[in-house]
């Protein structure tokens, strides 16, 4: 699909609508979870694209998406929620 959508507009337009519904959930959950804006944005994309690369590894090169690592990324982005939440940002 994405390869699709780098290169024909159509699919580039609804590739964006899904990937923008899905940052914007994933910016409200952490805002739930403590982060301020624009805090919460950041850390919605950085989850979101490290997301997207863990799937473009699994397919070419499986050995470097183990779950460990993609799951240290998401509590790492939920520790900065909260300690951005502890100092009242």
């Amino acid at each position: 699909m994405r390869a699709w959508a780098a290169r024909d507009p159509m699919p580039r337009a609804a590739a964006g609508e899904v990937d923008a519904a899905r940052i914007d959930h994933l910016t409200k959950e952490f805002a739930l979870a403590g982060a301020p804006q624009p805090l919460a944005g950041r850390l919605a994309k950085a989850v979101y694209v490290a997301l997207l690369g863990f799937y473009t590894l699994r397919q070419y090169t499986p050995e470097l998406a183990d779950d460990e690592s993609f799951l240290t990324a998401v509590e790492t982005a939920l520790d900065a929620a909260e300690a951005a939440c502890q100092r009242g940002q």
